[in-house]
């Protein structure tokens, strides 16, 4: 990205062959160079911070002229329409700053990264499309062999293992060297983190997360410019909360005010699984206050919810109507304007392709999120799992 010097008009004036947009984006060159002209500042200025959200870039440009400037922000931006590739360009700020000040930018001028775990289980299309980072939980075998879960792939080995197994796999978090790895080359130019990342009443893991933060601010690293979110929720619930964090770090915002928006979005997230058993929950310790169906009720179909633990919905008697109650939901979910959906699994793939079937016909469009869950979480729910999902699409789009 360029600036045009000579695109930055006095006080007063504007540049005739420029017309009268308060912004106006041409592209100069074939290979993708866009110059971002500027006119009518309203005031003389002596640098200027050009912040521009693209995609999941965010792009700081300074500018030498003269004289003394305030900050200023341009609202509703007048886009070329030509310029297709630009057509995701959600925000641009235009900050003003005397040479004295040059070295104090605001915060909001810096790039923002997006941090998760490994637990949204987000397609990994949609990890790179908004080049989110993942930091990895653990799954421990047998007391004494401990792997990365993004390092098992061969899911069907790894739920063979769980069924036959005298004992379950345990599962770790990330440690918080883990994460201070992860945040500090995030830090290293100047930029801000939001790390969102599954419910704390499921695991340490956002614990861990607030712990590489506050060492990293004691050695002077930067820290405080993490913002951590608990999310609440875990599997396609974290996922959404994640695509949330993207979007805000498209739109310009700081950490802050993404996280903000994360907690906008959980308000509206909507979000039932159902499991084959809760043997492995109850084995695992993780059943939360889904204990008090413990006893009779261990053959029937439980759907649950996270809500920052496991949660009880209802019980079913069988496969078919637990099947159901799930559409059912997902009709709910996009009567209410819950538009934007999910679909998981664990080890039943033929399940989640039927009720992605039917619920495109519920919301009249494809899923957001289709993938399925991985080991950390197959380890305390057990194979058979499937779920659904929704939020408001203009949360994450």
């Amino acid at each position: 990205m360029a600036v045009q010097a000579g695109a930055v008009a006095a006080v007063g004036e504007r540049p005739a062959r420029l017309g009268n947009p308060a912004l106006h984006l041409v592209e100069e060159d074939p290979g993708g160079l866009v110059e971002l002209l500027l006119v009518r500042l309203g005031s003389e200025i002596a640098r200027v911070v050009v912040h521009v959200s693209k995609f999941a870039a965010v792009h700081a440009i300074a500018l030498a002229v003269h004289g003394q400037a305030r900050a200023l922000q341009l609202l509703e931006p007048s886009v070329e329409t030509r310029l297709d590739a630009l057509s995701l360009l959600h925000s641009v700020r235009v900050y003003g700053v005397g040479a004295a000040t040059a070295d104090r930018l605001p915060a909001a001028v810096a790039s923002l990264a997006v941090v998760t775990d490994s637990t949204s289980y987000l397609p990994p299309e949609l990890i790179e499309r908004h080049g989110i980072q993942v930091v990895p939980l653990y799954v421990v075998f047998g007391g004494d062999r401990t792997v990365p879960e993004v390092e098992i792939t061969d899911y069907p080995a790894f739920f063979e293992e769980l069924r036959s197994a005298e004992s379950l796999p345990t599962t770790s978090q990330p440690s918080v060297g883990d994460f201070t790895s992860t945040f500090e080359p995030l830090l290293a130019d100047g930029g801000e983190v939001v790390s969102v990342h599954i419910s704390g009443g499921l695991s340490g893991t956002p614990e861990a997360a607030r712990q590489a933060k506050e060492a990293l601010s004691r050695d002077g690293k930067g820290g405080e410019r993490i913002e951590v979110v608990d999310s609440t929720t875990a599997a396609g619930g974290l996922g959404f909360m994640v695509l949330a964090a993207a979007k805000a770090a498209r739109d310009g915002a700081s950490a802050k005010e993404a996280a903000e928006h994360v907690a906008a979005a959980r308000k509206e997230l909507r979000l039932w699984f159902a499991i084959d058993t809760l043997e492995f929950l109850k084995r695992g310790g993780r059943i939360g206050a889904a204990s008090a169906w413990i006893g009779s009720t261990l053959r029937v179909k439980p759907i649950l919810t996270v809500e920052n633990e496991m949660t009880p919905v209802e019980r079913v008697r069988t496969s078919s109507r637990m099947f159901e109650r799930l559409v059912e939901y997902a009709q709910g979910c996009a009567e209410s304007g819950a538009d934007a959906w999910s679909a998981q699994h664990i080890n039943a793939p033929d399940q989640c392709n039927a009720l992605i079937e039917r619920c495109a016909e519920v919301y009249g469009s494809q899923p957001t999120i289709v993938s399925e869950i991985g080991p950390v979480l197959s380890a305390h729910t057990g194979p058979g799992l499937l779920g659904t999902g929704a939020i408001p699409k203009h949360f994450i789009e």
